[in-house]
């Protein structure tokens, strides 16, 4: 007995052929992927402060009696440290997504909504460990000053205000790592370097913003809203560059 055959049908044929992952699907795994590299880079981080901060307590405190926070200084490590990731981030990641055919539109949006938990979760440690050392300087006895002029707090003890103070300038280290990677990915090594004052520049801009000692008439809610408008700016040169990028063939 013969076997029977089926011919085929439109529907056959279409079904045949390679589903394209959708948008969300894309913006998944983007985001995993970041994150992951993030995550290594921030266990590193926390290594380094610890070690780094208690140091420099220990030989402090055997100089003469600590009078100022040292975590304090650790605001700027902390900007730069994830700012310098987020650039290999995009600019390594970007072939990979686009050659797996994910859509341009999903990665934008998986390295801006990484962005901003990167910088949610180095705000939170930063957060967290001044006030540890908080606690451990007012156990010891000693004096918990930071520098009031070079933040928006001017005293450890203002949680809300450090969190904001370090979140904005942290938001500014990613957006603008971001928008470094991704050009530096399109027009290269040369380009890319000169076009660092227009895609780094902004957290020079941010920076000041965020000082008390600085815009002196400008309130709390104006500096914050001056801070948003350029991570805005950021953030949507950032997007367009990714929804308009070209695969390149990456030099090895």
């Amino acid at each position: 007995m013969s076997l029977p055959t089926s011919t085929a049908t439109p529907a056959s044929t279409s079904s045949s052929r390679p589903v394209t992952p959708s948008h969300l699907a894309g913006y998944r795994v983007g985001l995993r992927w970041l994150f992951q590299t993030h995550g290594l880079m921030f266990t590193w981080a926390v290594g380094m402060l610890v070690v780094l901060v208690a140091a420099a307590t220990i030989i402090v405190s055997n100089v003469t009696t600590p009078s100022e926070s040292i975590v304090q200084y650790a605001r700027q490590g902390l900007t730069w440290f994830p700012f310098s990731i987020a650039i290999v981030g995009v600019s390594t990641y970007t072939n990979v997504h686009i050659g797996a055919g994910l859509t341009r539109r999903s990665l934008g949006w998986a390295v801006l909504t990484a962005a901003v938990g990167v910088a949610a979760a180095y705000a939170a440690l930063f957060t967290v460990a001044l006030q540890l050392e908080r606690a451990l300087y007012g156990w010891t006895g000693w004096t918990h000053g930071v520098d009031g002029h070079s933040s928006l707090f001017t005293d450890s003890g203002q949680v809300g205000l450090v969190l904001l103070d370090v979140g904005l300038l942290f938001l500014a280290g990613q957006l603008c790592g971001v928008l470094v990677g991704i050009v530096y990915y399109r027009a290269g090594g040369w380009w890319g370097t000169l076009a660092l004052p227009l895609t780094a520049g902004p957290i020079l801009l941010v920076t000041p913003a965020l000082m008390t000692s600085v815009l002196g008439d400008l309130g709390l809610a104006g500096r914050a809203l001056l801070v948003l408008v350029v991570l805005g700016a950021v953030s949507f040169a950032a997007h367009r560059l990714v929804l308009g990028v070209q695969v390149r063939k990456l030099a090895t």
